[in-house]
């Protein structure tokens, strides 16, 4: 029930139900027990919630005196917090000048309790942090590159040899390569135990399951970042979601999941609030206005989609009965609300669901006086959908007939395609898109190198290219500088951009990842405004064999536009051929 307003938090790990629902207390655990819950049904709920522990001697007492068994009790007692190392602690700790290995050493003692993603990655770097340290962070296989970046910053051997024995790597090199390893810096030893394959098929630690918005293909979302060479970038605010609804006719807006996975019909007076918290992604409608954060948001309507399969305490129960098992755990941890004891059927845009009233004070807002709305559980394919409508009691009159609109106008998971009713000449697709294709120049300062294509995906400035674009094959590491040019018809002058992320997965030359299935891509941010054209993303799910291509980019400006002169985008036609996809059967 949480906040009150349209929130959607996808679970990745399985026999989860509820991706809002905080951890347990043990003042939960023991209301769960005099509910008559077993000890098995409260250790599943434990472990979903990734509920952890750090009991005190009246704690277990009290948990003995309650019936709770010894396995659960001492699951409990096992499950107590790890210590969690900060991208505040690990620059802290290199401004007092630790020992990198000791540094290393404290980040493996905690590795695979918590995850550092890639902005995390990025302060580190920003921060003066080594590169051995940020890979330690990064917690994945070392690779060449990142052997490189080691040897440039004359990594000692005992540090390498930790970060090699805890983290692996694939990477075994040729006669030829180990002597330019050697050359480049890297201890004989160490190149020596390399070309052995002595630390091939050791893994890292692995992660935790997290509750995180799983990435569609079409989601603009930051790749892993390998750390660029300085110049640093200036410092940019990246949102993770953008939220740039379209007006249907009507009053309503239309606001579509970026994975298409679900649409939400609000009033216009209405504002969307995102929020991304504890790896939870939270989306939020409500009529409050002023610059929103999703715990001061308190009306509305509240959405929750989460997977449930056969590790679920919820496997198999009806839509009805899982209504009634949701309430008794919203009653056990809001035990100020009261809810219906029966459910009523209702039908949310042709899917049928159960609807239950409440009404009471909530733990999230205390002083706010009494809440009242309805709990609609709603199952679709393999997932279940929790909808809230709520308010305070002296709005909810005035609230309850919006929510209940948007109840019925929710569509619960992607939609019916509907671009194959429209055929697009290529003519039309140069007309709507040739402001979003760019030419990307890439070099040094006043030293223009090469050129690639790229197309933008946020009004922003985010674009993306490839690998091979902003990297140096040379010197084997990153280009400095980036200008972003358009066709000359399009009269926008050249733009500067910076490098925010890549990333190459393939086994040899980058044209192999063409054909084999790997990674080839680049993420830049234009410094100038905007707002720019954005290309509209498409779902690999509604792609088929056969579909006719229109490619639109500048290729090889050396033959045809040098650099400076007047820009002339280029077309082909063609069709999807082939899908290229890995040895996990991945589509690439």
């Amino acid at each position: 029930m949480r906040k009150a307003i349209i929130y959607i938090c996808i679970l990745m790990f399985m026999g989860a139900l509820w991706a809002q629902t905080k951890p347990l207390t043990v003042t939960d655990v023991l209301q769960l027990k005099e509910l008559g819950y077993s000890d098995e049904e409260i250790l599943q709920e434990l472990k979903e919630t990734q509920s952890q522990f750090d009991l005190t001697p009246a704690e277990i007492q009290a948990l003995k005196d309650a019936g709770i068994g010894e396995e659960l009790l001492q699951w409990m007692i096992n499950s107590k917090p790890v210590p969690k190392i900060t991208v505040e602690n690990i620059i802290a700790w290199v401004k007092a000048k630790e020992e990198t290995l000791v540094i290393l050493e404290r980040i493996f003692a905690v590795q695979g309790a918590f995850i550092f993603g890639p902005q995390d990655l990025l302060a580190l770097k920003k921060g003066g942090v080594p590169t051995a340290i940020i890979l330690a962070a990064k917690n994945q296989s070392l690779v060449k590159n990142d052997l490189l970046q080691l040897a440039a910053e004359k990594a000692n051997e005992d540090v390498l040899r930790k970060l090699l024995q805890t983290l692996g790597t694939e990477y075994q090199p040729k006669p030829t390569e180990s002597l330019d390893l050697i050359r480049k810096g890297l201890p004989r030893t160490i190149v020596k135990e390399l070309g052995q394959g002595k630390y091939k098929g050791i893994k890292p630690p692995e992660p935790p399951v997290q509750p995180i918005e799983p990435v569609q293909p079409t989601e603009p979302v930051l790749p892993e970042i390998p750390p660029p060479v300085e110049p640093k970038p200036p410092e940019i605010t990246v949102p993770m979601i953008p939220m740039i609804p379209t007006i249907p006719a009507g009053d309503y807006l239309h606001y579509e999941h970026v994975g298409k996975a679900f649409g939400v019909e609000y009033p216009m007076r209405w504002q969307p609030v995102v929020e991304i918290k504890d790896g939870n992604v939270t989306y939020a409608f409500t009529p409050q206005v002023g610059t929103l954060t999703i715990d001061k948001v308190y009306k509305g309507i509240s959405l929750q989609r989460m997977i449930v399969n056969a590790g679920s305490s919820f496997y198999r129960l009806s839509t009805e009965a899982m209504v009634q098992r949701i309430s008794r755990i919203l009653q056990a941890q809001e035990p100020g609300v009261t809810m219906s004891s029966t459910s009523k059927q209702v039908d949310v845009n042709g899917v049928p669901g159960y609807k239950l009233d409440f009404q009471g004070t909530l733990n999230d807002f205390p002083g706010q006086g009494v809440f009242v709305g309805w709990l609609t559980i709603v199952q679709k394919d393999s997932f279940v959908y929790m909808i809230t409508g709520m308010a305070p009691q002296a709005e909810w009159a005035s609230i309850a007939p919006t929510a209940d609109a948007m109840l019925s106008k929710i569509r619960l998971g992607r939609p019916e395609l509907s671009q194959r009713d429209k055929t697009w000449t290529a003519q039309e697709l140069v007309e709507v898109y040739k402001e979003s294709v760019v030419s990307v120049v890439a070099g040094y300062e006043n030293k223009p190198i090469g050129t690639g294509s790229g197309f933008i995906i946020r009004e922003d400035g985010y674009l993306v290219t490839n690998h091979h674009v902003v990297w140096d094959d040379k010197a084997e590491k990153f280009y400095t500088h980036f200008t972003i040019e358009w066709d000359s018809t399009t009269k926008k002058p050249a733009a500067s951009a910076v490098l925010v992320g890549a990333r190459r997965e393939s086994g040899g030359h980058w044209l192999q990842s063409l054909t084999t299935g790997g990674a080839d891509i680049a993420l830049l941010k234009i410094v100038e405004g905007g707002p720019y054209k954005p290309v509209t993303l498409t779902s690999f799910q509604d792609i088929q064999l056969g579909d006719s291509v229109v490619a639109m980019g500048f290729p090889r400006r050396d033959l045809f536009d040098a650099f400076g002169s007047s820009l002339s985008i280029f077309i082909t036609k063609g069709g999807i051929v082939r899908f290229n996809r890995d040895e996990n059967d991945r589509l690439k």
